[in-house]
């Protein structure tokens, strides 16, 4: 049983590592009773629904991470967040997978629209829960914290964002979008996409790849711009 509350009784494999020669990928579906069903290797044909669904995923993933300037190992996020963007896509009689999903009984994924359609990459505040480590005085000590986008939490209804304070991935509550401002851009190309506003830059020079604990390196020329008061 999965986060969809759907049991899974197939998978159909093309003889590729990852399944054919995983003990453990064995051992999984063995323990709770789904089939693999072999198919000649190199014969897209025979899962054509899958091939598909992957080569959307390959490109709109690499489309997000161009778009923002993100490193490559931020591709976990991106994907996470392109999945849950493009259930709420309506088929051609008109209904999306979310409300399919919905239909089928309870399950434990959160969705919405609005959470959901938010720039992967894009500058974002929240707030850490009292409860948090980092929150020592939890009247007194301030909340808040800036970072990037990286898509809402699937079981709970916060977000996740790449603190800039912590260099690592937190989830967050309360959040404030600015979908037009890509904190990983150049600088040059930053000021393309707000030129007709004020622009205060901060050069993230201080920010340090090894210390990143979820995702990856940050580029050399990142900048933080947001318009002046």
């Amino acid at each position: 049983m999965t986060l969809t509350g759907i049991k899974v009784g197939h998978v159909r494999a093309d003889g590729a590592g990852e399944f054919a020669r995983s003990s453990t990928f064995k051992a999984y579906c063995k323990r709770h009773n789904i089939v693999i069903d072999d198919v000649p290797a190199y014969t897209h044909t025979f899962n054509a629904r899958v091939e598909c669904a992957i080569r959307i995923c390959k490109d709109e993933v690499s489309a997000f991470l161009r778009r923002a300037n993100m490193p490559r190992r931020f591709w976990p996020d991106a994907l996470l967040h392109w999945c849950c963007t493009y259930a709420h896509w309506p088929d051609a009689s008109g209904h999306n997978a979310w409300e399919k999903l919905d239909e089928l009984g309870p399950h434990s994924l959160c969705h919405d629209l609005q959470r959901d359609r938010h720039l992967f990459g894009s500058y974002v505040t929240g707030h850490l829960p009292r409860e948090h480590p980092h929150v020592a005085d939890t009247t007194q000590d301030d909340r808040a914290e800036e970072g990037v986008f990286l898509g809402n939490d699937l079981t709970t209804p916060t977000f996740w964002l790449w603190s800039f304070k912590h260099m690592k991935a937190m989830r967050m509550s309360d959040p404030k979008h600015f979908d037009h401002i890509l904190p990983f851009l150049p600088q040059e190309v930053l000021r393309m996409h707000t030129k007709d506003d004020v622009l205060v830059a901060v050069v993230a020079s201080e920010l340090q790849p090894d210390r990143i604990s979820r995702s990856g390196a940050v580029p050399a020329s990142c900048g933080l711009f947001f318009p002046a008061a």
